[in-house]
């Protein structure tokens, strides 16, 4: 599928023989993300990214006949009883402005993505079955609690209750029947970890596609050599960096404008160049990879002068 082949948007396939095994022995597909949020209420413009890249895969699915059915499970569960972070209220709150968001994009680029809330999911009996399995797994097997060890950082390995997120994460993407999970680059770690024991406890075995990192504009307080795997696409706050975002929940294009003159990174442009193109296939509905070789030459004032047209024909006016 040519469509996967672009680097500039997708980092990584686990992997594309099984998905193309997938294309050629499966009537039916189920495609997944999941994500969090933060108490900003910013809604980065990288879920438009994420969310564009789901319909299409899932139109160009349905050409060849593929019956397909793609999901965001907005994780509020893993705010309020896992990492503690908010208050059931505000985790409602927020989640529900996500949602909101969300299914606007839906409206706007004709997709057909659902949505459901991980608080709903974990009482289903198939969540409880996975956790319950994964949970002794992780007791019983050294070598897999070992790999469930290497997701959570050294220095917080010693806190209460710690490894229940990594294990919740993996239950959520198995008892969603997942086929194909659309994520960030770090989400190799557990993906790899479902991937490599999805059989050996009789469950299915997905391909998991991440699109290349996320990466604020304009002249951050860090150096992106600090960011090894960028900002939290889902996230407006991550790493404290929300002023060297673009929030599409309230669009105010003078900073936008401001943003994309201070950025000298050609590769940081090309990436909102790229959103901006999946948001023009969709309109046009003309789902085809970007020709990005005359642009990648292209002096960086000339870029940002094309990443700042399509923002504004492809996204701004329609928001």
């Amino acid at each position: 599928m040519k469509y996967l082949e672009q680097p500039h948007l997708i980092s990584r396939i686990l992997t594309l023989e099984e998905f193309e095994i997938m294309r050629s022995t499966k009537s039916s597909l189920k495609i997944m993300m999941g994500q969090t949020y933060d108490k900003t209420g910013g809604q980065p413009i990288e879920l438009l990214a994420y969310s564009l890249f789901i319909m299409n895969l899932e139109d160009l699915l349905k050409q060849e006949g593929i019956e397909t059915a793609s999901k965001i499970l907005i994780a509020d569960h893993f705010l309020t009883e896992i990492n503690r972070e908010m208050t059931e209220e505000d985790a409602k709150y927020h989640g529900y402005m996500r949602r909101d968001f969300l299914s606007k994009i839906n409206q706007l680029y004709c997709g057909t993505i659902s949505f459901e809330f991980s608080s709903s999911v974990k009482e289903t009996d198939d969540y409880q079955l996975a956790l319950l399995m994964l949970k002794d797994k992780f007791k019983n097997d050294s070598k897999f609690a070992n790999l469930i060890k290497e997701t959570v950082p050294k220095d917080k390995r010693h806190l209460p209750n710690v490894f229940q997120y990594p294990l919740e994460e993996l239950t959520s993407i198995v008892s969603l029947g997942t086929d194909i999970k659309i994520g960030p680059p770090y989400e190799l770690y557990y993906d790899n970890i479902a991937r490599e024991y999805a059989q050996k406890l009789g469950l299915k075995k997905y391909v998991a596609m991440h699109l290349t990192k996320s990466l604020p504009l304009g002249n951050p307080p860090v150096r992106l050599s600090e960011l090894p795997d960028g900002v939290l696409p889902y996230r407006f706050g991550s790493k404290g960096l929300e002023d060297y975002r673009i929030d599409l929940g309230n669009l105010d294009f003078k900073k936008v404008e401001k943003l994309i003159n201070a950025t000298n990174n050609p590769l940081i442009l090309i990436n909102l160049i790229i959103t901006a193109d999946l948001a023009r296939q969709r309109l046009l509905k003309d789902i085809k990879p970007l020709k990005l070789q005359p642009y990648i030459t292209e002096s960086t004032q000339k870029l940002k002068e094309m990443a700042k047209g399509y923002f504004i024909s492809y996204i701004a006016n329609i928001f």
